[in-house]
């Protein structure tokens, strides 16, 4: 099983939440193993979600989470997606972000060298 984190609950978030859950037997069949959704990071407080039971606040959990491979990205604000990246790819997680901010502010030399221990940085648009 591939266990991810999706940061930002907002509109696509939500909506990237929702895409895994969906498509669950078309994006095994792909993959070739099952992925699931273990996180969602988000500051609000979601308590009607069919989601709840999976969001936190607290990046770190991620961080420290040796089973989440992928974090995906769709968080408002450039300076904390920036962060929240950056402490991805150093803890060893692969990324998919949103962000074009990152072509300009030093995210993807940081990407390459995570490539380099075998990390993937994607950048989506």
């Amino acid at each position: 099983m591939k266990e991810i984190a999706v940061i930002g609950f907002g509109v696509v978030g939500g909506g990237v939440v929702s895409l895994v859950d969906e498509n669950a037997e078309r994006i095994t069949a792909a993959v070739g193993d099952t992925v699931h959704v273990k996180y969602i990071l988000d500051l609000r407080e979601f308590p009607d979600s069919p989601y709840a039971d999976k969001i936190i606040k607290d990046f770190a959990v991620v961080e420290a989470d040796e089973e989440v491979s992928l974090v995906i990205e769709v968080i408002g604000g450039a300076r904390v997606a920036y962060d929240f990246t950056r402490r991805a790819l150093l803890a060893g997680k692969s990324v998919v972000t949103t962000s074009i901010f990152f072509s300009f502010c030093g995210a993807l030399p940081q990407a390459a060298s995570s490539r380099q221990r075998g990390i993937r940085a994607n950048r989506s648009f």
